[in-house]
């Protein structure tokens, strides 16, 4: 099996987790981010969520969508077009 897990960030926080090859979601949780959401808020909800998707699984892949750009190289949030606070933070 291998297991993916989703994630999306910007005015809401949701992560997924599917089987790859299928197009059912094994479970999904999503969160609004708060009005004052900076970074440190919003990676402490994402994490929180993956931790109750996941329980004691782990993923084979991690799959991750932002609102901004991402350098993809070296795993870094450039700027985040929704949410303050996220210049420049490592995902």
């Amino acid at each position: 099996m291998t297991l993916i897990l989703a994630l999306d960030g910007g005015t809401k926080l949701a992560a997924a987790t599917v089987n790859l090859g299928s197009r059912q979601w094994l479970r999904y949780e999503r969160l609004f981010s708060s009005v004052n959401a900076d970074a440190n808020t919003d990676l402490e909800n994402m994490r929180s969520l993956i931790h109750s998707l996941l329980q004691d699984t782990k993923p084979t892949v991690i799959g991750a969508s932002f609102g901004g750009p991402v350098d993809a190289t070296v795993g870094t949030v450039r700027l985040s077009h929704h949410v303050a606070g996220w210049e420049n933070i490592p995902l």
